[in-house]
């Protein structure tokens, strides 16, 4: 009895993007997965929500594994600086979330994210919780805040010791 192919579950959060691309890279070449392409987090939906997208799913071919593997290739070569913009068809938050994470790992100087809370910051907002608050509010048309409340202490802690 074959193996039943995958159903992949993934919203625009740029890191369950990445995710997204790692796994296509990684899947065996004869499986054809299943994507169930969400506009949130599936974390953030109703559980009734779900079945009905379960129909909607999407099934993707042998080329947008072989351009997983490729774009995966060359994230492992260059790192995310070289990924802003690119896509694969039926993949639609791939190439916007791929350009979001190039932000944050520019060839120089700090990063998108590093620049936000440098911003807030600026603002007075210091407390985690309205930093986070204001990140989520810069990054909520799109996905929202996509990184964790400890990534943004680290970088208030580095901005701190920089900035003296």
């Amino acid at each position: 009895m074959a193996a039943p192919e995958p159903v992949l579950w993934f919203g625009p959060d740029p890191w369950e993007q990445a995710c997204l691309l790692w796994v296509l890279a990684e899947l065996p070449g004869n499986a054809l997965p299943d994507l169930v392409p969400l506009d949130c987090s599936v974390g953030q939906m109703p559980p009734a929500a779900l079945p009905p997208l379960f129909a909607q799913r999407i099934l993707l071919g042998a080329e947008a594994l072989v351009a997983a593997r490729g774009l995966w290739d060359r994230f492992l070569e260059g790192g995310w600086g070289g990924m802003g913009g690119r896509g694969i068809p039926g993949l639609p938050w791939l190439a916007p979330a791929l350009a979001r994470l190039a932000e944050d790992h520019p060839a120089a100087g700090p990063g998108r994210t590093c620049l936000q809370i440098q911003s807030l910051m600026g603002q007075g907002l210091g407390a985690i919780p309205a930093l986070m608050d204001g990140l989520w509010r810069l990054e909520e048309p799109h996905h929202g805040a996509w990184y964790g409340d400890r990534f943004v202490a680290r970088m208030v802690e580095s901005l701190e010791a920089r900035l003296g």
